[in-house]
């Protein structure tokens, strides 16, 4: 919500399973997601995202703004949520970039790589922006990637007697996020800190008691 406030809806998800990628270690897939990912992603969209709002006549773009959460399941092994705010003028662009930019952060042997051309079941990223409306969406996602919240997690509500579980909070169902070997399970970009929602005088609905 503090990113809404600057004109950012975080409407774009994307999945990257780092097991297809070749990473066995979680902790290697969680350095090479901040060293390799979103740093060359922040200065692609610095770059690119000027660019595009200086043709489009818009004078204030703005700022990247992203948060994930890490997952370990059965079927995905390790894997990662990431939610994004991309401008839709980019969205095309940001497709390439991202399939691209996983491919070079790939451990996989050629050989490996020519028989995963093969198989088309065997995906290594997944990117999702549906058209629907970008707060909606973005807070559909928000949910789905909070499906992993402790089930015992509660909240106290103004007006209700008891706390309530956050999983009522959600429409999607509890699943276990499996054994995370890495040190943050969840992370986002520096400019939706605490410090800089502090900085803008920000609080959210949910910290004004309004539920």
């Amino acid at each position: 919500s503090f990113a809404n406030g600057f004109g950012a809806a975080m409407n774009v998800h994307v999945i990257i399973h780092w097991g297809n990628l070749g990473y066995l270690s979680h902790i290697e897939a969680a350095k090479s997601l901040q060293d390799d990912f979103f740093d060359s992603l922040r200065e692609w969209y610095n770059y690119n995202n000027w660019e595009c709002h200086d043709k489009h006549g818009i004078e204030h773009p703005h700022e990247l703004y992203w948060i994930y959460s890490h997952e370990c399941s059965r079927t995905s092994a390790f894997h990662t949520h990431i939610l994004l705010a991309i401008p839709e003028e980019l969205r095309e662009k940001f497709r390439a970039w991202v399939k691209q930019r996983v491919k070079t952060l790939s451990k996989r042997t050629p050989e490996e790589k020519k028989n995963d051309a093969k198989d088309k079941t065997k995906g290594v990223v997944k990117i999702v922006c549906p058209p629907s409306h970008p707060i909606k969406r973005q807070w559909i996602f928000f949910q789905y990637i909070c499906k992993g919240l402790d089930p015992k997690a509660s909240v106290t509500i103004p007006a209700y007697e008891k706390s309530v579980p956050m999983a009522d909070l959600l429409q999607f169902y509890y699943q276990n996020p499996g054994v995370i070997n890495c040190k943050n399970r969840i992370g986002y970009s520096r400019n939706l800190s605490r410090k800089q929602r502090a900085k803008h005088g920000f609080l959210s609905f949910m910290e004004r008691g309004n539920f």
